[in-house]
């Protein structure tokens, strides 16, 4: 068994779940299938040898569904040590200063 995950921008609510999952639960080698609306993503556990993922998502599409693209983000930048401020001032902190923490939450005094 293999999973794969699908966005889907339009499901939005309970009843697109409902939708998506019946879609997705008729196509044969489809084990499981687990849909969120609030993340609009959808969780196929299937059998290779059975079905693929263009299969799946034609499912999907059949259903009314857009799948969408991930995101292409950029790499981070290189860091570069260019001798400013940046660099120069201090380290950077990695540890919470105790008096902000006592300055916060159940710590705070009246």
């Amino acid at each position: 068994m293999e999973k794969l995950t699908f966005s889907l921008p339009q499901m939005w609510a309970d009843h697109h779940v409902l939708a998506v999952r019946q879609a997705l639960g008729q196509v044969k080698g489809v084990e499981d299938v687990t849909a969120s609306s609030l993340y609009q993503d959808v969780l196929v556990r299937y059998d290779p040898a059975v079905v693929t993922p263009d299969a799946l998502a034609a499912a999907l599409v059949q259903a009314g569904y857009t799948v969408a693209q991930g995101l292409d983000l950029p790499a981070h930048p290189a860091r570069v040590d260019d001798a400013s401020a940046w660099f120069r001032f201090q380290d950077r902190i990695t540890v919470t200063d105790n008096r902000d923490l006592e300055m916060s939450g159940d710590f705070r005094k009246y």
